[in-house]
């Protein structure tokens, strides 16, 4: 609920469901890497570390739209960059380690609270919308290509494979292994093989969507 209300604070409507989160928090070990902030008998914040991937630890968290302003924010940041230092132990001594956390675009009061404890913006993510009503046009193919079902023993290392190399460029890149990824990708409740779409140019995979949730 907590989660929602930011998204709905920003963006009017949100599409966060407690199965996701619960999916999400089933992968973290909530007694070291999991935190809630709480005033008044609410909860006002939640901060989770989810993962380190070389010398960067991720983490993420938000604060209730209506308890802002209240320290929940600096009080999860604080516990989380405490976690982060103990994960850099395992960081060998000549590599510098960064905790990255993300807000939402057109939260007004995340961005200042990050840069006061001297966060700086990298990237910046967007989500692209498409209105589904009404007629869709049928695809057409470029000569070659074709999309076929998606079967996970056949296609699923060639799908990994590709999905490592069109990505191995990009910033923050961190190689994943088969067996991570299909963690992530089809060992999860929201996976349907009919949404996910793989376009093969013969034994090749020339282009891949796939959805984690609907």
């Amino acid at each position: 609920a907590l989660v929602q209300a930011c998204d709905r604070a920003v963006y009017g409507d949100s599409d966060w469901t407690a199965a996701e989160l619960r999916e999400e928090w089933d992968g973290l070990d909530v007694k070291t890497d999991a935190w809630v902030a709480v005033a008044d008998g609410r909860i006002a914040g939640v901060m989770h570390v989810y993962e380190r991937r070389g010398s960067r630890v991720l983490a993420d968290g938000y604060v209730h739209p209506e308890l802002t302003g209240r320290g929940a924010g600096a009080l999860l940041l604080d516990v989380a960059e405490g976690r982060a230092l103990e994960l850099a132990a395992e960081v060998p001594a000549d590599e510098a380690v960064s905790i990255e956390t993300a807000h939402l675009v057109g939260d007004p009061r995340a961005p200042e609270l990050l840069a006061g404890r001297g966060y700086g913006r990298v990237r910046t993510f967007f989500r692209m919308v498409a209105d589904l009503t009404g007629a869709i046009p049928a695809p057409v193919w470029p000569p070659g290509l074709e999309l076929r079902p998606f079967d996970l023993g056949r296609d699923g290392r060639k799908v990994h494979a590709a999905v490592e190399k069109a990505f191995e460029h990009e910033w923050g890149y961190e190689p994943r292994d088969y067996a991570a990824w299909s963690k992530r990708a089809v060992e999860v409740e929201q996976f349907d093989p009919g949404l996910f779409l793989v376009v093969w140019d013969a034994d090749h995979p020339a282009q891949i969507v796939y959805w984690v949730g609907l």
